[in-house]
């Protein structure tokens, strides 16, 4: 349903589509509606189990089914057939783009499909985010379980899961966290796509997701009936969502006896009001300050406070779209192609890493690279250890264009970072000479790609982004999603600053967690100090022991940036160094 398709359309029945004359009207129509945008949060219809629990409870007895995922019943399906209508007539009338999304629950994907149907087969997507309360994803069928039944669903290629979604979550205080999270996502996303309609298929629990899209508070008095329908609109980017309608069901004969509307409950509330301390929902969700290479009051406070935040101008944007389209053209190449210049062939770790090689906390993650490093050393490397991380790139022969471009996204990105380290304090000088060392990324993350909580080994990290997905973890706890921002990239403190700092400036947690419908492509710069450089301890109360999880940092970067490319890598690291061990902490000795 495109502008072309209607204006195809509009000319076929000679102008006449909605009380205009004219094709030409019509399609001036449709596009200043299509300035409006609209997300339609839809409940999923009738339950089989709330209609029939005994029936249900037999049948999973029986077939080893999950209690937690039951159908719809006959009453639910005849209410997805209805608002399915209901939807395809908005849709039609709106134009433009849109799109569907579900819950992965088998109730939700079921009240989809009529709609997804009815639009010629529109692709339905699933987004773990909108799951049930207490989600697990051992509790129901994985996504591409679900193609055999349904043929409408956009299922990722890798699947790896959702990081963000814990074991035991809390109710309701991490749900609305969840939802609140989410809203914040999604908002960025139709802030850089063409969608008109974006319709969710849920549950009745996202009435939270209702209010943080809308940015008001959540009342007691929202109901929420099977297939009952939330109709948000907003008419540019720059404005809030607005609650337009609810429709508490399609049709007056298909209102449910055993499903009923839904609501939060004092009782709920009061719980979310004592746990966060705020009186309203949603939440105040955290945004890294925006900050000018000048600020450097606004560094340093940054860099104390949440360990992240932009930098606006900094890096040429030009060269990073140019070397984000060069590596596009390297990933979209042969496996024969790419694995030419594999990284197990370099005992220093560099080269291009496949999909599902790279560990990081010691779980795989989703996404393929090409690791860079330093090749010219001006000085004599002391740590036989360090040493080891001294070697050449590898690039891709059939691609010369990728070398140079890399090359001088590189240098922009390194002169911007010793400007940023050039306001943290005269302490880094001794870290840094006689000359800082870096590495880089080259990242192409499929569209369910993730990397899991990590700290950066260095000093400095700089990443230029494409998409949405990277989060960083602030002091307290919540995660702070970090898009990405015209002209901006996003830096973070790396464990060697917080060292050095002694607390004073803290490595930020953050992970990826992948949600554009292509490829995400993300341009990691790591500054670093030189590979010699070893943070002394200048009193018995400076000694303390910095660590994320289990990984300890190490005062000497040489060891400390090695402990974590063969924390990662543990084959090449077995490959090529079967001198040393990698201890349980991440000390490397020799064995």
């Amino acid at each position: 349903f495109t502008h072309q398709q209607r204006l195809h359309s509009a000319r076929k029945q000679g102008g006449i589509v909605g009380g205009l004359q004219t094709a030409e009207q019509q399609l001036y129509k449709i596009r200043q509606m299509n300035k409006k945008q609209v997300i339609v949060v839809c409940r999923h219809g009738d339950r089989f189990d709330y209609a029939y629990p005994d029936r249900w409870r037999a049948l999973c007895e029986k077939s080893g089914g999950s209690f937690e995922d039951p159908p719809l019943s006959a009453l639910g399906k005849s209410q997805a057939e209805a608002l399915g209508h209901t939807l395809k007539d908005l849709i039609i009338k709106r134009g433009g783009q849109t799109r569907l999304i579900s819950s992965p629950y088998l109730r939700c994907l079921e009240t989809s499909m009529p709609t997804s149907r009815l639009l010629g087969g529109l692709d339905v997507s699933i987004e773990r985010q909108l799951a049930e309360v207490r989600h697990r994803d051992n509790k129901i069928p994985q996504p591409k379980q679900r193609l055999a039944y349904f043929p409408y669903l956009k299922v990722p290629e890798e699947d790896g899961g959702d990081p963000r979604l814990i074991e035991d979550e809390d109710w309701p205080v991490g749900y609305l966290w969840r939802m609140s999270l989410y809203a914040q996502r999604l908002r960025h996303e139709l802030n850089h796509t063409h969608y008109s309609t974006t319709v969710l298929f849920s549950h009745a629990a996202s009435l939270a997701l209702v209010a943080a899209l809308c940015e008001s508070e959540l009342k007691e008095e929202l109901r929420f009936a099977p297939t009952g329908a939330y109709y948000l609109a907003r008419e540019n980017s720059n404005e809030k969502f607005h609650l337009e309608s609810y429709r508490p069901s399609p049709s007056d004969s298909l209102q449910s006896i055993y499903t009923e509307p839904w609501f939060y409950s004092t009782k709920r509330l009061m719980q979310w009001q004592s746990a966060t301390g705020q009186p309203c929902y949603p939440p105040p969700i955290r945004n890294l300050p925006i900050l000018e290479i000048s600020d450097a009051q606004g560094i340093q406070d940054a860099c104390a406070r949440y360990g992240a935040f932009y930098l606006r101008d900094c890096v040429k944007e030009e060269l990073c779209l140019k070397c984000a389209n060069e590596s596009r053209r390297f990933f979209a190449a042969s496996i024969k192609e790419k694995q030419a210049i594999s990284y197990e062939q370099s005992s220093a770790f560099r080269g291009y890493m496949m999909k599902g090689t790279e560990r990081t906390e010691g779980k795989i993650d989703a996404r393929e690279q090409i690791e860079l490093g330093q090749e010219a050393i001006s000085y004599e490397v002391e740590d036989p250890v360090a040493r080891r991380l001294i070697g050449p790139n590898q690039w891709p022969p059939s691609n010369n264009g990728l070398k140079s471009v890399s090359e001088l996204w590189i240098q922009s990105s390194a002169q911007a970072a010793a400007s940023i380290v050039s306001h943290l304090g005269n302490f880094l000088d001794s870290l840094l000479a006689p000359e800082p060392y870096w590495q880089a990324k080259l990242c192409s993350y499929p569209p369910s790609g993730h990397v899991g909580a990590h700290t950066d080994s260095g000093l400095l990290t700089l990443v230029w982004q494409d998409a949405p997905g990277l989060e960083i973890c602030h002091v307290d706890g919540q995660w702070i999603p970090a898009p990405p921002l015209p002209n901006t990239v996003v830096c973070t403190v790396g464990e060697m600053l917080q060292l050095a700092s002694n607390g004073r400036y803290r490595a930020a947690p953050h992970r990826v967690h992948a949600s554009s419908l292509s490829p995400r492509m993300s341009l990691p710069f790591f500054y670093n100090p030189s590979l010699n450089a070893c943070i002394s301890t200048a009193s018995q109360a400076d000694t303390e022991e910095y660590q994320y999880n289990d990984h300890r940092f190490l005062r000497a970067y040489g060891r400390n940036a090695f402990k974590s490319l063969a924390r990662s890598h543990p084959s090449v690291f077995a490959k090529h160094h079967p001198d040393l061990t990698l201890l349980s902490d991440g000390s490397v000795v020799f064995s």
